[in-house]
């Protein structure tokens, strides 16, 4: 459904946000989720969740932490989701 990428994106977030906010990664920031320019595409709805910052070491340790939860929520079963370190264009 239309929501399922926002929701799953929203959910990963405030996993994210609890992250920084207990590890102390202030310099890392977690926009909140939108969809993608493209909302649609082959049939499936798609949304983004922009992380950044200054400094490319507590940004990593963030993602590597952050994935470990991710990869085994329940949640994760039901999207297709995929990670861009670096992205050249936001689409």
């Amino acid at each position: 459904h239309p929501g399922a990428a926002i929701d799953f994106l929203q959910y990963i977030s405030q996993i994210g946000q609890n992250i920084v906010k207990n590890r102390g990664y202030m310099e890392v920031e977690i926009m909140d989720p939108v969809s993608s320019p493209m909302e649609k595409l082959a049939g499936r709805y798609r949304a983004q969740l922009l992380v950044q910052s200054n400094q490319r070491k507590p940004l990593h340790n963030l993602l590597s932490l952050w994935l470990s939860e991710i990869e085994t929520s329940p949640q994760t079963r039901k999207v297709r989701w995929s990670l861009d370190v670096d992205p050249m264009e936001m689409c």
